[in-house]
């Protein structure tokens, strides 16, 4: 977008620059102190003189429907219009800011760890589930309210109907719990918060942007698109509510929902260990 931007300005300051050419030199010229400042009402005219020679091409613009036809309304509505780009655009980065919520909401594991609340918890527990599923349920909770902002505040700003929102809705629920449990992971696999913090965000970004969550799949590199998104689950959510939004509407959610919640507990039984012989070794962040 950067690169396209700075193209047409740079179009338009040589158009300028082939319009008004000789008059730009005079004008420099007069503002430098160097030029007739009688001058000056000589080059006004002129230089409305130039601008008149293009005023056949801005004025009306040269540009409009092939052969004079207007587009067809009921065409762009029925295949979303604009909202189709919003609203595929909402999803994506939805997927992707829900991850960075989560490596937030879970940062709080490696503090435990360093104030020593997790080794005082474990003398009293042998098991560490119960503390670290407690930690899951309130970043599962703000993820839950973070998707209904997003989701929901999107979809009044860009008048966007969702078409399944109870499936939507379970489909945001599952992919919370996963989100928070492999945080919680990446949080116990990292060596300290900082270093905890910088990992998770590195993994989220890496983990939306080959889900397809910044652009659209199939722009991925081949091997990619192949063989890597679609085991990613950050392309299971949304790739599934785009289809249920824009696509099939008979889209098969209910297995994403069941792969998502798996995976939030493998990794939240796998944080629990992986804290736990932490704490058994003696190892602090």
């Amino acid at each position: 977008m950067l690169e396209e931007l700075l193209g047409a300005v740079v179009t338009g300051l040589n158009t300028l620059r082939q319009t008004l050419g000789p008059e730009l030199q005079s004008w420099q010229e007069v503002f430098e102190g160097r030029g007739d400042y009688q001058r000056v009402a000589e080059l006004i005219v002129r230089a409305g003189d130039r601008l008149k020679s293009v005023k056949r091409f801005i004025d009306p613009p040269l540009i409009g429907p092939a052969d004079g036809a207007a587009p067809d309304a009921a065409a762009t509505a029925k295949a979303g219009g604009a909202g189709n780009v919003f609203g595929f655009v909402l999803v994506g980065m939805t997927a992707m800011f829900l991850l960075f919520i989560a490596g937030n909401a879970m940062n709080d594991l490696p503090r435990e760890l360093a104030q020593g609340t997790l080794a005082r918890y474990h003398s009293l527990h042998h098991s560490l589930a119960a503390f670290i599923a407690g930690k899951v349920a309130v970043s599962w909770t703000i993820l839950l309210l973070g998707s209904a902002i997003l989701l929901g505040g999107g979809g009044l700003v860009f008048r966007l109907v969702w078409r399944h929102p109870g499936a939507v809705a379970a489909l945001c629920a599952a992919y919370a719990l996963f989100a928070s449990g492999l945080l919680g992971l990446l949080m116990a696999l990292a060596p300290g918060s900082r270093r905890a913090e910088t990992v998770t965000n590195i993994a989220a970004m890496a983990i939306g942007l080959v889900g397809g969550c910044a652009f659209p799949p199939e722009q991925l590199p081949t091997f990619v698109r192949v063989h890597i998104t679609p085991l990613v689950p950050t392309f299971w959510f949304s790739d599934t509510v785009r289809s249920l939004q824009f696509g099939n509407a008979a889209t098969p959610w209910i297995g994403s929902c069941l792969a998502m919640t798996a995976i939030g507990a493998v990794c939240l039984a796998a944080t629990a260990i992986l804290f736990r012989r932490r704490i058994e070794k003696g190892l602090r962040p």
